[in-house]
């Protein structure tokens, strides 16, 4: 789970204390009430309204505050706004993703991490507990980390002590966890949270057998739409409405394929080309009125159309190459798809109008590019480019063609899809072991896993548009 940009409080020392919020004293208990949230802590303490913390901060950051026994045995308070919802249905994915990130904030003031995540529910809210060791100014201290899971508002503590007021400050901790309270859920800032896409579809093989299913943007959710109990199935396309999802499956296996369709409801199967053809890679218009494939009736491998029911099959290209993968652009005038050379493998990304004319070259590699995918505003291009035994994500500017590769390093990244409002991209990976679904920023950054398939592979997903 790529969020280190989130922790940036590892270890501090309270410099100054403030009364800026309202404090209700008991005999043994002092209250803390601000940022639309409460929680008690002990009497004795004090809030810190000035932390010298061992890394840098965050523009994610929402608000922070401390409350101290003194200068060094403290715990630190903060909240987060993350790029993706984090719940309880979702939490065993982001776990390994929070450990390592952990592991390298302790392992910067020379500490480790010295025990297994625990879960906790910290004032309802699902949460994970690391215990591990830090240093403040050379002297070591005990670390223990909380971070309590609010959607897309994350709640973060560190309790830092030191070995002297190590008892005191896990009760101190303790009392914090239980009886820390939101006053709504995502109150903890008035910024607007961020807008998450509704559903995403995809593949999978976790039961046994390939079949579609369906998924919250934020990994909630998980439905299974179809039920084939053999054979293979990919690509499948979200209508814009988020109600049907269109894929191809072969008529047997290694044979040609066939366009099929179903509603999120997981009825209305139905084959649309029951042909002798291969019918492959169908993606919707944007307004829901067609769906373009690639297929080989023409007797090469050409661009389509057709409606949603079947029918009015249009063809678009007739270029004596291998044409495929076709997508429409967000406003629907033009469509981006590839061009393979049979006799080398190497595909490009061309684009053309959705007429069929106009076609227009975008890549030059000597590569294998594919799964175009287009940004919602219409100006860039996400895809997949093959080479050197890896896969990776790039993006091109339609407009200069200028390229920008995302993803790195030895694993496979593949299939991208654009988030609705443009600012993360959705893929699957094969990082962490078998192929699951993975979101990053726009920009490659802030990596978060979604699904954690078991012995079964998550790939070909598709996010509504």
């Amino acid at each position: 789970m790529g969020l280190s940009a989130y922790y940036g409080v590892v270890s501090g020392r309270v410099t100054s204390t403030s009364q800026g919020h309202r404090f209700a004293s008991g005999n043994a208990t002092s209250t803390y009430l601000g940022h639309g949230v409460s929680f008690d802590y002990p009497a004795g303490w004090q809030e810190g309204s000035k932390v010298q913390t061992r890394a840098a901060g965050s523009g994610d950051t929402l608000w922070g505050t401390a409350v101290a026994a003194d200068e060094v045995n403290l715990v630190l308070v903060r909240a987060y706004r993350l790029p993706v919802s984090v719940t309880a249905e979702n939490l065993d994915a982001v776990t390994a993703g929070v450990q390592a990130v952990v592991q390298r904030l302790l392992e910067q003031p020379a500490g480790t991490v010295q025990a297994v995540p625990e879960k906790l529910s910290m004032g309802g809210l699902p949460g994970l507990r690391f215990r591990g060791t830090a240093t403040v100014d050379g002297a070591p201290v005990a670390s223990t980390m909380v971070f309590a899971f609010d959607h897309t508002t994350e709640y973060f503590l560190n309790c830092q002590s030191t070995r002297a007021r190590a008892a005191e400050i896990q009760r101190g901790c303790d009392q914090i966890v239980r009886s820390f309270k939101v006053a709504s859920p995502s109150s903890a800032s008035s910024a607007p949270a961020p807008r998450l896409g509704n559903k995403i579809v995809f593949t999978s093989n976790r039961t046994g057998s390939y079949n579609i299913y369906l998924v919250n943007a934020d990994g909630s959710g998980l439905r299974q739409l179809t039920r084939f109990r053999a054979g293979d199935l990919s690509r499948p396309s979200l209508s814009p409405d988020g109600n049907t999802v269109v894929f191809d499956r072969p008529k047997k296996p290694n044979a040609e394929s066939d366009i099929w369709i179903v509603r999120t409801d997981g009825r209305g199967l139905r084959n649309l080309t029951p042909d002798p053809e291969d019918d492959t890679s169908p993606s919707w218009s944007p307004d829901g009125t067609k769906i373009a494939f690639a297929s080989s009736r023409s007797g090469a491998y050409d661009i389509f159309v057709m409606h949603p029911d079947g029918t009015a099959i249009e063809q678009l290209t007739d270029r004596g190459a291998t044409d495929g993968e076709p997508a429409f652009s967000p406003d629907g005038t033009r469509i981006a798809f590839l061009e393979c050379d049979p006799s080398s493998a190497a595909c490009q990304l061309w684009t053309m109008n959705a007429d069929g004319t106009g076609a227009r070259r975008l890549t030059k590699s000597p590569v294998e590019d594919e799964r175009p995918a287009w940004s919602p505003d219409g100006t860039r291009i996400a895809f997949t480019r093959k080479q050197h035994g890896n896969t990776d994500v790039y993006v091109i500017s339609v407009a200069s063609r200028r390229e920008q590769r995302l993803t790195s390093g030895p694993a496979d990244d593949y299939q991208p899809s654009w988030s609705p409002d443009g600012s993360r991209i959705a893929f699957g990976s094969n990082r962490a072991g078998p192929p699951s679904l993975y979101v990053m920023q726009a920009d490659g950054t802030r990596v978060v896993r979604l699904t954690a398939p078991g012995n079964g592979q998550d790939e070909d997903l598709s996010w509504q548009p």
